[in-house]
C-alpha cells in the first residue's frame, strides 16, 4: 500500500514525533506558570511578614 516513498517518510515522522506536541505543551505550560507561581509566592510571603 505504501509504495510512495513520500508516504513512508510521513508515516515515520508521525510515529517518531507522536509525543512532541504534548512535550511542547508541557514546556510552554511550565514556562508560563512558573513566573506566576513565584510572583504569587513573593506576594503571599510579603503579606504574611507584614502582619
Amino acid at each position: 500500500m505504501m509504495n510512495d516513498p513520500h508516504q513512508k517518510v510521513q508515516a515515520s515522522h508521525l510515529k517518531r514525533n507522536a509525543y512532541a506536541p504534548i512535550v511542547l505543551a508541557a514546556l510552554m505550560y511550565l514556562a508560563l506558570l512558573w513566573p506566576l507561581v513565584r510572583w504569587l509566592s513573593r506576594l503571599e510571603h510579603g503579606h504574611i511578614g507584614a502582619r
